[in-house]
């Protein structure tokens, strides 16, 4: 004779378990047991003898596993449709983002610049922190002070890594970069970093040297 089980006769089950297939399948192993307990997840009731797959699925996802399923499919179609149109349009930006650093950087940089842009705009954020740095670096260019510099780069700040990206370009490029740098603390001065700017202002200094001879010939 068959088991009868009733429902006000569950008891919780407790488990560390916090993956809710892993919980599904716990459950399946209570229930080819016959054990008669329920699952809090997420605040529902999962029963062993009185849920299946799809009754679980319509508690916690508000969807059969199927229908769960086809929606996280189209979702991640979408998703990827949307990164390839991301990359699509930021790869397009690049004659622009490399038209507008050469305007403002010592032309001894062009190469590096241009491989700069290209390696930035097919890395994580799409030429996102090329474009931003490029607005620094301008506002450097037209005479602002910088302090007004700095206002521009404290809104990509919050980004985190992003905004390391973006200070690092700012430096190697623009003609004012270590000392923006320096005037707003935005290195942890050690020697080696110091060292880095030095080297990166004895460059420039070199570049304008140039400049101004080739403007006397």
């Amino acid at each position: 004779m068959a088991k009868i089980f009733k429902l006000e006769d569950a008891v919780e089950y407790k488990t560390y378990i916090t993956g809710f297939v892993e919980t599904l399948e716990e459950l399946q192993r209570c229930k080819e047991r016959e054990d008669n307990v329920y699952i809090v997840y997420q605040g529902k009731k999962l029963y062993s003898m009185f849920d299946d797959e799809d009754s679980c699925y319509k508690k916690i996802r508000g969807l059969t596993k199927e229908e769960f399923e086809k929606k996280e499919a189209k979702e991640l179609e979408d998703l990827r449709k949307k990164w390839a149109k991301e990359k699509q349009e930021a790869e397009a930006k690049i004659p622009e983002y490399i038209s507008r650093g050469k305007k403002i950087i010592y032309k001894e940089n062009y190469e590096e610049w241009e491989n700069c842009v290209k390696a930035r705009v097919k890395g994580l954020y799409n030429g996102e922190d090329v474009e931003k740095a490029l607005n620094v670096m301008e506002a450097l260019e037209e005479g602002k002070s910088l302090e007004e510099a700095k206002e521009i780069f404290a809104e990509y700040e919050e980004s985190g890594s992003s905004a390391s990206i973006i200070l690092r370009i700012v430096t190697v490029f623009s003609k004012k970069g270590p000392e923006f740098c320096r005037a707003n603390n935005l290195f942890n001065v050690s020697e080696e970093s110091e060292a880095y700017l030095k080297e990166i202002e004895a460059k420039n200094a070199l570049y304008e040297k140039n400049k101004e001879d080739k403007l006397v010939k």
